[in-house]
């Protein structure tokens, strides 16, 4: 949100420019629109006037001319409530893969899906058709992919885990 305090012309109005009717746009004194979060200030002089950002300051010198109508405008910060969203389904694909890779020397074992956990664990869900001590197993992924994993076997018969295990290999 943009907090500032604008000039009023002869008749008492604020001097603005027309809005660009996207509240998170604002036009600048090139009469260009760019995004409120890179506006610095705003020039009230009646041959110019509009938002400045702050590239726009320093190329029109306002600060060195000590211009009354630059008008600093203070940028509210805003937290972030919500982890930066991320393309789960490639890196899951890439996670399944890498695993895979790492235990390609264990016959009849293959890992079929991974799923991100919110508290920084991947769970990684395969089939087998032979029985292996899984504590190796999952050292052995948990050191490839360098992070931290939990290994869930599919309830799944002989026929469709061999399935599993075996194809595209």
């Amino acid at each position: 949100m943009l907090i500032s305090a604008f000039p009023r012309d002869e008749e008492g109005f604020q001097c603005f420019l027309e809005e660009t009717g996207d509240p998170r746009r604002c036009r600048l004194i090139d009469n260009k629109v760019s995004s409120r979060s890179k506006v610095k200030g705003y020039c009230a002089s009646s041959h110019h006037p509009g938002y400045l950002t702050e590239k726009q300051i320093k190329q029109h010198q306002c600060i060195e001319k000590e211009c009354k109508y630059l008008y600093y405008i203070k940028q509210e910060n805003k937290e972030r409530n919500f982890p930066i969203e991320i393309e789960i389904e490639d890196i899951s694909e890439k996670v399944v893969k890498k695993a895979n890779e790492a235990i390609k020397p264990y016959e009849g074992i293959r890992i079929i899906k991974a799923e991100y956990d919110s508290k920084d664990l991947w769970n990684l869900y395969y089939a087998a058709i032979a029985s292996y001590n899984m504590k190796t197993i999952t050292d052995v992924i948990k050191k490839k992919l360098n992070t931290n994993i939990k290994l869930h076997k599919m309830s799944l018969d002989f026929e469709t885990s061999a399935k599993l295990v075996f194809e595209n290999k």
